[in-house]
């Protein structure tokens, strides 16, 4: 499938959910990126997107694939909304995959502030209390299972077919 230059790139999920142990053991406890995202707002911006935290072997694989436009600390989780950068090429790879439903999940690329170690008995290694967060990858599989792309936005979405629909209403009207 080819991109549509014209399509918008956005895109919408959970980074993270709180709660769920994921792949290593972890749980991350409610508003545990409460301190970081204050954090970055003094900065005045968020964390990179990126693809796959930066694990590929090329330079460009350590290179953002865009930027997160929005995140929220909320009773579920980590909400994040962004943008993919459509000039790049590996982005819109990475966005007509998304499209597809071949690619799907978030994933945070943290350190531990606060964490309290579990007993060696229990299927829980810690629990997160808080965290620095550093970025937030799109990734093939992510560690937390209910990490994931929920929304992909084009100007061919029906929200848009619907505006556009509107607008060349109003304009006839207009005429």
């Amino acid at each position: 499938m080819s991109v549509n230059i014209a399509d918008d790139g956005s895109i919408c999920g959970w980074a993270s959910v709180y709660g769920v142990r994921d792949s290593h053991a972890d749980v991350v406890e409610r508003g545990a990126y409460t301190d970081t995202l204050k954090d970055w707002a003094r900065k005045g911006k968020l964390p990179c997107m990126m693809l796959m935290h930066n694990m590929g072997p090329l330079t460009s694989d350590m290179l953002p694939i865009g930027r997160w436009t929005k995140m929220v600390d909320d009773p579920y989780g980590l909400w994040c909304e962004g943008q993919l950068s459509l000039g790049n090429s590996t982005a819109r790879d990475i966005y007509a995959l998304i499209k597809d439903k071949c690619l799907d999940g978030l994933s945070i690329g943290f350190s531990p502030v606060k964490f309290q170690m579990m007993p060696r008995n229990s299927d829980i290694k810690r629990k997160l209390i808080s965290v620095k967060l550093h970025e937030v990858s799109v990734v093939t599989s992510p560690s937390n299972p209910e990490s994931l792309i929920t929304r992909v936005k084009s100007h061919d979405d029906e929200g848009a077919r619907l505006k556009r629909a509107l607008a060349e209403l109003a304009a006839a009207v207009r005429s």
